[in-house]
């Protein structure tokens, strides 16, 4: 009696809450697999900034870089441009495979919006990268810092939009539409939890009423 009030308890609770649809457990493994891709662009993303920021911060405190002082430590910047060309080369690996793993789910309109905007946006973030590399051909001009300054913030402000489309927007939305890692499936897995824990308890008091009653 006791697994039998629990498969129908079950049964009752899953038939309020469960989605119109069900989406097949294939679908939801590619959409985890893009939601990790994505994820990993935002890695990349976070140790390119931090890279940018080994100079940036010593710049934009000094009252001014003397140019003479560029051109002594000319292989030093050269190395660290480069660097920065390659955390990004990376991150727009990802975001290729990101897009790529996304656009599987195309048909979905919202899905093809979301995929839309997030090429845009990365779009201008490397817009911005490449606006950063072309300023280090300045490096005899008196404005160099300024114009580097400038740069850097750009890239900052694209990293930002990129970052709160795929947080606030991309994962979120595959997860509550297609993985099902969303308050319902939260809800559901506590109340198996509770049921698991309290059948046992139920089935005390129905054998305590069974001696009461002499059954």
């Amino acid at each position: 009696m006791n697994e039998r009030f629990n498969k129908l308890l079950r049964k009752k609770i899953a038939a309020t809450i469960e989605m119109s649809f069900e989406i097949p457990e294939s679908e939801k493994k590619k959409a985890q697999e893009a939601i990790d891709l994505f994820k990993k662009v935002l890695s990349s993303l976070d140790v390119a900034k931090d890279h940018i920021t080994t100079m940036y911060d010593p710049f934009k405190e000094a009252e001014s870089i003397p140019v003479e002082s560029l051109h002594e430590n000319r292989g030093v910047i050269h190395r660290y441009k480069e660097q920065i060309k390659d955390n990004f080369n990376k991150t727009s690996i990802y975001a290729l495979k990101a897009y790529s793993a996304l656009d599987a789910f195309s048909s979905d309109t919202h899905i093809d919006e979301l995929i839309n905007t997030f090429k845009k946006t990365m779009g201008d973030l490397i817009d911005q990268v490449n606006v950063l590399m072309d300023v280090f051909g300045n490096m005899q001009s008196k404005e160099f810092k300024n114009q580097f300054i400038s740069a850097c913030d750009s890239v900052f402000s694209a990293s930002f939009e990129v970052d709160k489309l795929i947080n606030e927007r991309i994962i979120d939305f595959v997860n509550t539409n297609i993985v099902g890692s969303d308050w319902i499936s939260s809800t559901k897995q506590e109340i198996d939890f509770q049921i698991d824990s309290k059948v046992p308890y139920i089935t005390q008091l129905f054998e305590e009423r069974k001696e009461v009653l002499g059954e």
